[in-house]
Order: C-alpha cells, then sequence, then structure tokens
C-alpha cells in the first residue's frame, strides 16, 4: 500500500561553520631569518579565537623539516574554564594559507589567484598541523609577496560545528522525491509527478517528432 502525504515525515541532518580569519605579518624578514637560521625555528603570532578555541601561526623562515621552504603551522591551544582547571578541547577545522598582496607602484600585485595552499584536520589541544612545504624560500624572495623586506601569511580558518538534526514541514519537492503526486489541478503537472523519467523522456521526443510534420 501506497504512503499519502499525510503519512509522509522528513528529517534534516545538517552542519553549520564558525568562521575567523587571523593575518601573520612578518616584518624584517632577513634578519628574523638569520636569526632563526636553524630549520625547526619558528616564530609565533599572537594567540587569537575563532569559534571559542585558542589558536597561533608557526612561520618557520628556514623550513619546519625541509630546508630552502617557508613552512607555516596552525596550533590549537587549551581552552580553560579559569587558569587552574585546563580542559582538552578537539575541532574539526577547513584551514587555508594564503599569501597577502603587497601593492607596488599603485598595483596589488602578484595579479591574479594567491599562492594558498587548504587542508581539513581535526585538531587536538597542543597539536600543530600546516605545510613544510608552503613556499619555496627563493621563490618567495623574488616575488611580489615581499616589500621593504616584510610579507604576510592570512590565515583563513572555518570550525565545523555539531551536526544538527531537523524536522522540517513536508515540501512538495520532497514528495516528488518520494514519486508521490502533489496536490495540484493542472494535468501536465500530475503527468509529471507521476511518469517516470524513461516515460517523460518518451512523451518529450514524441511531442518533439509530432512537431516537425505541421498539421
Amino acid at each position: 500500500m501506497a504512503p499519502t502525504e499525510e503519512d509522509v515525515t522528513v528529517s534534516t541532518v545538517s552542519t553549520t561553520a564558525t568562521t575567523g580569519c587571523h593575518m601573520l605579518k612578518i616584518d624584517g624578514y632577513t634578519r628574523i631569518a638569520n636569526m632563526h637560521g636553524m630549520v625547526g625555528n619558528f616564530v609565533e603570532s599572537s594567540k587569537f579565537k575563532v569559534a571559542g578555541h585558542t589558536w597561533s601561526i608557526l612561520c618557520y623562515p628556514n623550513g619546519r623539516t625541509c630546508p630552502g621552504f617557508v613552512s607555516v603551522s596552525l596550533t590549537l591551544h587549551h581552552i580553560t574554564d579559569d587558569d587552574a582547571n585546563p580542559r582538552a578541547s578537539q575541532a574539526q577545522a577547513e584551514v587555508r594559507f594564503s599569501l597577502v598582496p603587497q601593492h607596488h607602484y599603485g598595483l596589488t600585485l602578484p595579479l591574479g589567484e594567491p599562492h594558498e595552499k587548504r587542508f581539513t584536520r581535526v585538531f587536538y589541544s597542543g597539536v600543530t598541523e600546516g605545510f613544510d612545504r608552503f613556499v619555496v624560500r627563493k621563490e618567495l624572495e623574488k616575488s611580489w609577496y615581499l616589500k621593504d623586506d616584510g610579507f604576510a601569511i592570512r590565515c583563513d580558518i572555518a570550525v565545523v560545528n555539531k551536526l544538527v538534526v531537523k524536522e522540517p514541514v513536508v515540501r512538495p519537492a520532497d514528495l516528488e522525491r518520494l514519486g508521490m503526486v502533489c496536490n495540484c489541478n493542472d494535468d501536465m503537472c500530475t503527468l509529471h509527478h507521476t511518469l517516470s523519467f524513461a516515460q517523460v523522456v518518451k512523451l518529450k521526443f514524441l511531442e518533439f517528432f509530432l512537431g516537425c510534420f505541421p498539421l
């Protein structure tokens, strides 16, 4: 026995994301690179919050594990209820690192899409994730991204919130997906809902074929 419209219920599983952005500026790049000349040495941004979590960006002027590259990474820190009782946290985040274009001669350069890399991870408290080979150091030094011995890295974060299950009102489109007829009085609409896809194709082809022969 086929269900009626009154028998149908619908639930929708969806999720949302809380977004945020932080920019780390490196001024005096040459001196900083010389001061942190060893692979694995880094400079760290100030801490910032996205979706209630506390983060910071790490930049490795001479690479995190690979010499000859500038590396970047993102760290999720502890969230604390108070200073005495820290609690661990975790978050699923979509992360994008990009180099920020600079103004040269009245233009924002380089033109086109900026140099960027993306990843999605589940972050745990104290864990660092990022790109060991974010950009080749020599390429950065001769690019438009470097101006007055400085450059900037932008980090966009989207923290995925918990899944939400909703029970919306049943819509005609939902009934159509189930192959059920909507409450319409138009004959063509009724045919559209009751015929299968193959039958609709045959009907449209027949209409086209007959239209080639004027009465």
